[in-house]
């Protein structure tokens, strides 16, 4: 799910992480990139009605290295 660039765009990782959380639609809180060394890692905070979720996704090849979620607080 590469680009023309060397990393995937931020809304390919939005892609990526609604995939992984299997959902459609969703408000997206938070996103950040953050690089160490040549790794370069989005961070997706993102909620449902229900649910809040968290998940990192590789920039280079758009694999999810982390997901979490919970229940979101009434």
């Amino acid at each position: 799910m590469k680009n023309n660039n060397l990393y995937i765009s931020p809304m390919q990782a939005r892609t990526i992480a609604l995939d992984e959380a299997n959902v459609k639609n969703a408000e997206f809180n938070y996103q950040k990139i953050s690089t160490t060394g040549d790794e370069k890692i989005y961070r997706l905070d993102f909620n449902t009605d229900y649910m809040d979720y968290c998940c990192y996704v590789d920039a280079k090849n758009g694999e999810v290295l982390g997901f979490d979620c919970c229940p979101s607080a009434a």
